[in-house]
């Protein structure tokens, strides 16, 4: 019988749910990736997943190879018998059980802090983990409520268990209301006596680069707003009027961005990232300030970024301040305190290794833990897992794009053009050049980054030179034509 248990600690929790087990997880198909593994992280003694197990853990710090075993071998037949799982598993994953055993009906709140409570739909999106059609005609669900609710058989229920099943399964089966998320940009507007970072990404995703002219306080925008689902619903309940009056506030507060944007490259570009125009015009002057110095590789662009985010705590809050818990426990700071410049600095010798290929366990040292201590290796798992594909490789993107403008850095004077066509792929991905990055581009049999840094030592004799004009599609097409000439 196949279990899914969605449960707050996946890791220690898996572990105890496996005990003794054995089962077959070392066969061909799997010892490819098992080997990938363990030379990513350094060894499997710091994996979340170390080997097959009875149980296996799945959550948001495993990394993705890790996710894949976990998922493989519940999978199996003969695998793994019971996969403990964040809520994260249960919103999407193909992964049906026999029995979908929910071990709470709330989560954390980052935000606030404490306890929220889960939404009906999320529960329910949980449960059809159990049983699939075209696997299994039935399945099982037990649902534990925070607070444990007690009823007992052959006795009516208590208020207490009929309120909680009424908002878990209503009467209707129409557990998800839909809504614009417009509607709640335009409420804050109103209501806020300043923006905050959503309605500040909205807005700037909002506006276009010039305002209509003649206009003082209208502005085009992407779309029409009379016809998104915020103004249907509006018209519905006879709240047009006021519908109105919101789109009127944010046509002004987008009318008086757009006069501000002076430049149309960087209002294009405010546009299409979200960022404040504000940010991306510091940006630009910090860049055209240091033309004559500017960084020539990905490690060093990386740096700079770095520090630009420490220095600028505008940017930073603007870039970073929805994953500051994560740059927080990456360097080993309480997740709860403020984030500063010191903690953005500390990030940079983790991802600097990371840049260079080394594994999971030397990227925890380099952050200022000790695998030794906590082989698990939670402040790199933070690093590699939160912050490279989101905020890190997001900033990188926007200074690539900012750079790329000025007609310096365009004609590779000032920086290697490769160099900026690759910035934010090669922090993502966990490559310091673009020869290295073209390769694995090209030889993507290897499932693990550090095994890519490792066949790319053993082929490539000598570092190709660039010239600073090339573009990272040519260095794509030489590496290609040099491994041909290997492999003959």
């Amino acid at each position: 019988m196949r279990n899914l248990h969605l449960l707050k600690q996946t890791f220690s929790q898996a572990r105890q749910a496996s005990g003794t087990g054995q089962i077959n997880g070392w066969e061909p198909s799997l010892t490819e990736r098992w080997k990938a593994l363990e030379i990513e992280l350094g060894g499997l003694e710091h994996a979340i997943l170390p080997g097959p197990a009875a149980a296996v853990p799945h959550n948001a710090l495993m990394l993705r190879l890790e996710r894949d075993l976990a998922e493989r071998l519940f999978r199996r037949a003969d695998g793994a018998k019971v996969i403990v799982a964040t809520p994260t598993l249960a919103q999407g994953l193909n992964l049906p059980a026999h029995i979908a055993i929910l071990a709470g009906d709330k989560r954390s709140d980052p935000d606030e802090g404490g306890r929220e409570d889960l939404e009906a739909h999320e529960i329910l999106n949980a449960a059809a983990r159990a049983g699939r059609a075209g696997h299994l005609a039935n399945g099982i669900v037990l649902l534990i409520p925070e607070g444990v609710l007690q009823f007992r058989q052959g006795r009516p229920f208590t208020k207490e268990v009929l309120n909680k099943l009424k908002s878990v399964l209503p009467e209707d089966d129409r557990c998800l209301s839909l809504s614009d998320p417009l509607q709640t940009i335009l409420d804050r507007i109103n209501v806020a006596a300043a923006a905050d970072p959503d309605v500040e990404y909205a807005l700037n995703r909002l506006a276009t680069a010039v305002a209509p002219e003649g206009a003082e306080t209208e502005a085009t925008t992407r779309f029409s707003i009379g016809r998104s689902l915020a103004a249907f619903n509006a018209i519905r309940i006879n709240q047009k009027a006021e519908f109105d009056a919101k789109v009127a506030r944010l046509n002004e507060l987008i009318g008086e961005r757009a006069k501000e944007a002076d430049d149309q490259v960087l209002a294009e570009l405010a546009t299409q990232s979200g960022a404040p125009l504000g940010i991306l015009k510091s940006l630009r002057q910090r860049i055209e300030d240091q033309i004559e110095r500017l960084p020539q590789t990905i490690p060093d662009w990386t740096s700079w970024i770095i520090n630009w985010l420490a220095e600028d705590q505008d940017a930073r809050d603007a870039i970073l301040i929805r994953d500051g818990r994560t740059i927080l426990g990456a360097t080993g700071n309480k997740k709860d305190g403020p984030l500063t410049a010191d903690a953005v600095r500390n990030l940079e010798p983790g991802i600097l290794a990371w840049l260079r290929g080394e594994p999971l366990h030397e990227i925890e040292r380099q952050l200022g833990g000790d695998p030794a201590e906590k082989a698990n290796c939670p402040r790199a798992r933070e690093l590699v897992s939160q912050l490279v594909p989101l905020s890190l490789s997001f900033a990188a993107g926007l200074a690539a794009r900012t750079a790329s403008e000025i007609p310096t850095v365009a004609d590779g004077t000032a920086t290697p053009v490769s160099v900026i066509g690759c910035l934010a792929a090669g922090v993502r991905r966990g490559f310091d050049t673009p020869s290295k990055l073209a390769f694995s581009d090209i030889k993507r049999g290897f499932l693990s980054r550090v095994q890519t840094h490792q066949a790319y030592s053993a082929t490539i004799e000598r570092e190709p030179e660039i010239s600073n004009m090339e573009e990272y599609p040519a260095v794509v097409d030489r590496m290609r034509m040099y491994l041909l000439l290997v492999d003959d």
